[in-house]
């Protein structure tokens, strides 16, 4: 049995879920029990990230790949974050204290609306960096941290996968790190 954390866009606090094989001959059968419901689910795997989950008889299209210790699965046009338990990332402090990335990537597949930086643009945290567009949705991408674009990997117009590298980030020095070159 596998337990996950579950973390639904909005939520302000995860779900656990527990996993467990339905059936040992077949992969993909599981059963999730969330709180006191036990959910049958069918994993149809189409490549090494992506595929079809048959829940309660509704068939939904998915798309996985793993980011800062976790999976972000995109299903039906929404992101969702699992994390296994004791091996999260640090949790609490404020988005600015969050670890500075070094790339943006896809967290859908989607259009390519907006590059709002170029090669070597300082950006602040939160800035706008890449908009995206899914389903007639559009989700702006950022970094937690201030930084310097040192690649972008993508043009407006394009279309991406999820977990494409849309752009190269180098995290500006922290304060300590500025005081100690001083």
């Amino acid at each position: 049995m596998s337990k996950l954390r579950f973390q639904a866009p909005g939520a302000s606090e995860p779900i656990e879920v527990s996993l467990e094989r339905a059936d040992p001959a077949h992969d993909g059968a599981m059963i999730a029990r969330i709180a006191d419901a036990a959910i049958s689910v069918d994993v149809e795997h189409r490549g090494s990230s992506d595929g079809w989950l048959k829940v309660g008889g509704k068939v939904h299209r998915y798309y996985a790949h793993t980011r800062d210790g976790g999976v972000e699965v995109w299903l039906d046009g929404v992101t969702y974050k699992l994390e296994v338990p004791n091996r999260s990332r640090r949790r609490g402090g404020s988005p600015a204290s969050a670890a500075p990335i070094d790339q943006i990537v896809a967290p859908m597949p989607g259009t390519v609306l907006k590059v709002n930086v170029a090669v070597g643009d300082s950006f602040k945290p939160h800035q706008p960096l890449v908009i995206l567009e899914s389903m007639k949705m559009e989700m702006t991408l950022s970094a937690p941290n201030a930084g310097t674009v040192e690649a972008v990997h993508c043009k407006v117009g394009e279309l991406v996968p999820l977990g494409t590298v849309l752009l190269a980030l180098k995290a500006a020095p922290s304060t300590a790190e500025e005081n100690d070159a001083s």
